[in-house]
């Protein structure tokens, strides 16, 4: 299995399921395995990760759920009680939890990748309700069910494809632009990336990486080498 778009995924997953995180793990699996093509050694691979997530989900489900009380309670404190919110409305029906959860979207003290990560959670169990959310003081209104989830957005696998073209001679590298890509993802949610967003957003993946690695000089060559304008590149700041 090349070290490719596939490869990445595939590593993420098993850092989730290392680090306990069955759920987002068995989310990406399925994500995967809903696509009209995968590769047989991927299929292969995703199968024995979606069994493992299964059985350990299994397990966790014969402990209680949080209240919609609790759940709104550890959304507020965020970090380790957040994931433990976002762990109950995985689970659970949503739509039962779905005044809290519209309170959270439209309070601008909470975090932003966490009203991504809820907003997500909404389009997996297609909530077809109008939603608002708040980014910034600013209103904004989606329908969950309209919108693709994060990584199945069409342009989340353009880019990824243009890292693998600009950067193959370094698997390492690309696997960590690949891993910054996914951030950039989720951290725009619902937002999808535009087309026109798509070489800059590449780019500023690369810098961003070469950035991380304080390799000053390999960004400097790189920047050359494709005719860049840094200062028109965006500067993350997960």
């Amino acid at each position: 299995m090349a070290v490719n778009y596939y490869q990445t995924i595939v590593n993420h997953i098993e850092k989730l399921i290392e680090s306990n995180d069955f759920i987002m793990a068995n989310k990406l699996i399925e994500e995967e395995l809903s696509m009209p093509y995968v590769p047989q050694d991927v299929l292969m691979k995703l199968q024995q990760l979606h069994d493992i997530c299964k059985f350990n989900l299994n397990e966790e489900k014969k402990s209680e759920l949080l209240s919609p009380e609790e759940v709104y309670e550890y959304l507020k404190l965020g970090s380790e009680k957040a994931y433990k919110a976002l762990e109950t409305l995985s689970m659970a029906n949503i739509r039962n939890y779905l005044a809290v959860v519209k309170e959270i979207l439209v309070d601008n003290a909470v975090n932003r990748v966490l009203k991504s990560l809820l907003i997500e959670q909404l389009q997996i169990q297609q909530i077809s309700n109008i939603i608002n959310f708040t980014i910034d003081d600013r209103v904004y209104s989606i329908i969950p069910s309209q919108i693709p989830s994060p990584l199945s957005q069409s342009n989340f696998a353009v880019i990824s494809k243009n890292l693998e073209k600009i950067i193959e001679s370094n698997p390492s590298f690309l696997q960590q632009c690949q891993m910054v890509l996914i951030n950039v993802v989720y951290d725009n949610y619902p937002f999808l990336i535009k087309d026109e967003d798509v070489d800059k957003i590449t780019y500023s993946v690369i810098a961003y990486v070469y950035k991380a690695y304080q390799d000053e000089e390999g960004l400097k060559k790189f920047l050359k080498e494709h005719q860049i304008n840094i200062e028109m590149l965006d500067d993350f700041t997960f």
